[in-house]
């Protein structure tokens, strides 16, 4: 999973270039888009926006049911945000959600999900703990040191397994 402290810290851009490179390692790769507040991957991959995440909640069944879309690039498949719903927290913290990272499991080496920013909303927090790994997109010189402190504790919180932090759009020669 990726995520950020607060939104414009490049977060989508880091799942989305991050599934490409592994795409390029020969992985099987699904990006989700859990961002149901705010969602652009389907807009940088040039996809459709449904169906998508949020249709595979309204469904009995324990399949994708045709919301895994194929994209440009060989070994990438996505499956997008779909209609944004009143209450993405609950959906993301649900069991159903379990299963559908289960059932993506099936058709992939690798799973990367982009969710909103922690400090925003629940959502990503709630997802975090269902998830192997989450990687903290950070901006130097934009990202708070105190909204990363609270970014990592409420992962810890929650039982989040933190694999590391990406500093994006980093000044390599700024001073500090």
């Amino acid at each position: 999973m990726i995520t950020n402290a607060d939104s414009s810290e490049g977060k989508t851009t880091v799942a989305v270039n991050l599934s490409v490179v592994l795409d390029q390692g020969g992985k099987r790769v699904t990006l989700i888009d859990a961002d149901m507040r705010h969602p652009s991957i389907h807009k940088r991959l040039d996809n459709p926006n449904r169906p998508g995440l949020s249709s595979l909640f309204v469904l009995g069944d324990e399949t994708l049911n045709g919301s895994v879309q194929k994209t440009r690039i060989e070994n990438l498949a996505m499956i997008t945000s779909g209609d944004l719903p009143p209450n993405p927290s609950e959906l993301l913290g649900s069991q159903k959600m379990r299963q559908i990272l289960g059932q993506a499991k099936r058709i992939s080496d690798i799973i990367v999900i982009d969710t909103p920013p922690i400090m925003a909303v629940t959502d990503a927090a709630v997802l975090c703990a269902k998830v192997d790994g989450v990687l903290l997109v950070v901006e130097p010189g934009k990202t708070g040191l105190a909204s990363a402190r609270y970014t990592v504790e409420q992962m810890q919180w929650v039982g989040a397994s933190l694999l590391g932090v990406v500093l994006n759009n980093l000044d390599m020669g700024s001073a500090r």
